[in-house]
Parts: C-alpha cells; structure tokens; sequence
C-alpha cells in the first residue's frame, strides 16, 4: 500500500503544471504581440520615410517647375562683340538666344552652329557667363556694299550676293552703294575689296563701272569727302593708302588715279579722267 501511494503524485504537482504553461504561453504571446507591434512600428517608419522622399520629391520638382517657368531662370543678359555690320537683334535670332531663354537650358555649341547656316556669319562662338549672362562672338563675312537691281541685294566680300532683309543691319548708310548690274563684275570688285580695311570701306560712297580706251575693265569710287578714284580691279588693294594719298598732297583736285603697274597714285584734274574721249563711266 505505502509503494502505491509513493507512485501518486501530490495535488500540488499538478496544480503548478497548468500555471507554467499559462507563464510561457503568456511569454510566447507578449512576444508575439512585440513583434507584431515592432513590425508595425518598422511598417509605419517606411510608410513615413516614402511620404517624406515622395513629399521633398514634390516639393523639389514643383520648385523646379515655378523656378523655369518664372523670368528667375531667364538670360539675364546677351552681349555682342566684334559685329559691325549685322545687328545684334539678327545675332540674337540666328542664335535664338534672348533674355526670354532658359539660361540652364542653353546648349552654347548647337545655339552657335544654328548660326554658321546664314551666310551672313562666318564664325561664331556662344559662351556662357556668370549671373546668368551669355556672350557672343561673330566673324562677320564682310558686306561689301548693296545694290539695287530689280530687288535690294547685299553684295558680301567672298562675292555672294544675297537678298536685303531690313534686319540685318542697323543702317545701309555705312555701306557702299553698288551701281552696277553686272553679276561677275559685282563679283570681282567685291573680292579686290574684301582686302580693305572695313575703316575704308566705310568711307566708300559709290562703287561704279569705269573704262579707259586700253581698259576697259576699271573701277570708279567715290568717297564720303568728295574724292574721286579711278583704278584697275588690281589696284583696288591701293585704296588701303588713301588717307595716306590725300593728307600727303596740297593738290586741288578731287580726282585719284592709282596706276597699279606702277604702284602709285597721282591726284588729277576731274576733266582729265572724264572727258568723253575714250574713258568715262559704263553701266549706268
């Protein structure tokens, strides 16, 4: 009997047993529940963390989107250097450079190559500048002159002729007038010019047609000062001295013939080189 009893647990054995496993189910589920609410936690800082990068996101491009689309991201300035002749407004639009541009979105190589298509401009450079300001350099291809024949034409120094477009330049008035028709002799005078310093061609008034009995081939100029000269195509490069001639000579007249065989200039009596015997103006 005493053996038996020994095999029988005590009432107390028992009892603990259920309140252990409710100690470590409560464990397991307090866990649980930390987990739960940590992964909860972590969900919420990730759900936070896109609304704040999608937020500044927003709030960078709509930024952005007021900064280009406000007169802030325009060209603050354009400047022209080295043009003579062509306008700067012409420059501007070759280039579509303007204070209406985007600044950040100029691309300097592709505005200047849009501008080396005119025939007008025979180099140009876009460079960006600091406080928004963009300059540009041009090489001109020199206008030697205009003429009228049944339409207003610029005559250039590589000998192209081209239709006039009023905005090309700022005034004809600094311009030789061209009174020939002639397309090759229009031609073969603009190059000899193309030589001349562009201070000389701007005291060139007139360009005509002139002939001689042994040349027929010559060329007349008059000057913004009333001089007169008379040359050969190959002694328009002479007229580079043409302060030089008049400041050099206490003649009277009013009449330069250059004789380029010779390499000299002698002032003349007007009567003597247009007397209607064999010499006198042609093309007109």
């Amino acid at each position: 009997m005493a053996e038996v009893e020994k095999n029988i647990p005590e009432i107390d054995d028992v009892l603990d047993k259920p309140v252990e496993l409710q100690a470590g189910l409560d464990v397991l589920l307090e866990k649980l529940n930390f987990e739960k609410a940590a992964k909860k936690i972590k969900s919420r800082r990730k759900l936070y963390s896109r609304l704040v990068i999608i937020g500044l996101t927003v709030l960078i491009v709509g930024s952005l989107l007021v900064y280009f689309l406000s007169s802030a991201s325009n060209v603050r300035s354009v400047k022209v250097v080295n043009n003579r002749y062509l306008s700067d407004e012409y420059i501007q639009e070759l280039t579509g450079i303007s204070t209406d541009s985007k600044y950040l979105l100029l691309f300097t190589s592709f505005n200047g190559f849009k501008a080396e298509d005119s025939p007008l401009i025979k180099d140009i450079r876009v460079e960006k500048g600091g406080n928004r300001s963009v300059v540009i350099y041009v090489e001109e291809n020199t206008i030697m002159g205009y003429r009228y024949t049944d339409k207003m034409e610029l005559v250039l120094g590589d000998g192209t002729i081209i239709p006039f477009e009023s905005r090309y330049i700022y005034s004809l008035a600094i311009l030789p007038m061209f009174m020939i028709n002639d397309n090759d002799r229009t031609v073969a005078i603009a190059k000899e010019m193309n030589n001349l310093d562009t201070d000389i061609i701007s005291r060139i008034s007139e360009v005509k047609e002139y002939s001689l009995s042994y040349d027929p081939n010559m060329v007349k100029f008059v000057m913004d000062d009333g001089y007169r000269i008379y040359t050969s195509l190959d002694g328009v490069k002479y007229i580079a001295e043409y302060l030089k001639i008049i400041t050099s000579s206490s003649s009277k007249h009013s009449c330069i013939f250059i004789d380029s065989d010779h390499q000299m200039a002698v002032i003349r009596d007007c009567k003597d080189l247009e007397n209607p015997h064999g010499a006198g103006e042609t093309g007109e």
